[in-house]
């Protein structure tokens, strides 16, 4: 068990075409996004779009950051950038990754 987000390329101007994957990355699993929110959190305040929507659990899904607000979550990466944690470097580059895919999509990170 573990958590995964995907960013989906939205199909054309066919809705009846399937939605195709433009970006997917593994957040990692149970334990080490137990260990990233305990991290993160002596970085982000509670509030955080990150620690409230992506590390409050291991394992949720339905859960999404809308195209919207990857600015607001490009700040909240830059400001863990200092922190010298392998695995926050890993989760920051990861989540870069998705946000650049959102970016350009125009569509959310899911999760």
């Amino acid at each position: 068990m573990g958590l995964d987000a995907t960013v989906f390329r939205i199909g054309g101007d066919d809705l009846a075409e399937p939605d195709h994957v433009a970006a997917h990355a593994r957040v990692g699993n149970a334990a080490m996004v137990g260990q990233l929110k305990k991290r993160i959190a002596q970085l982000l305040p509670p509030e955080s779009l990150i620690l409230k929507t992506v590390l409050y659990s291991g394992t949720h899904t339905g859960d999404a950051i809308e195209a919207e607000l990857m600015p607001a979550l490009r700040r909240e990466l830059q400001t863990i950038a200092s922190d010298g944690d392998p695995d926050v470097r890993q989760f920051r580059q990861t989540m870069l990754y998705l946000a650049d895919a959102a970016t350009a999509e125009g569509t959310a990170i899911t999760f």
